[in-house]
């Protein structure tokens, strides 16, 4: 079985945790901000809850068209979801 690696870390989830995870804490806010539980935002788009929750942990990244899906359910533009990732990413590197 393959290790689980976390949002850009090759080493296994456990030892990178403290790392940021741009897009997933970009979709749990939204989910939040929106009221949403992880069971509605499942039910807005095409995928089961246990993807959603390795998505906001950083454990999965999502395809483009689960991106777009996120977004739709989210009322958001899927450039926006990624755009806040990219930006978030950036702020990394730059500090």
């Amino acid at each position: 079985m393959p290790q689980q690696t976390y949002s850009g870390c090759q080493k296994p989830y456990k030892e990178c945790k403290g790392r940021q995870n741009g897009l997933g804490n970009t979709i749990r806010g939204l989910r939040k901000d929106a009221w949403l539980s992880l069971r509605d935002l499942a039910g807005k788009s095409s995928l089961e809850v246990a993807t959603l929750v390795d998505i906001e942990r950083g454990t999965q990244r999502p395809s483009v068209d689960e991106t777009i899906e996120l977004a739709k359910a989210l009322n958001q533009n899927p450039l926006f979801l990624l755009g806040r990732s990219i930006d978030k990413a950036i702020e990394r590197i730059s500090s």
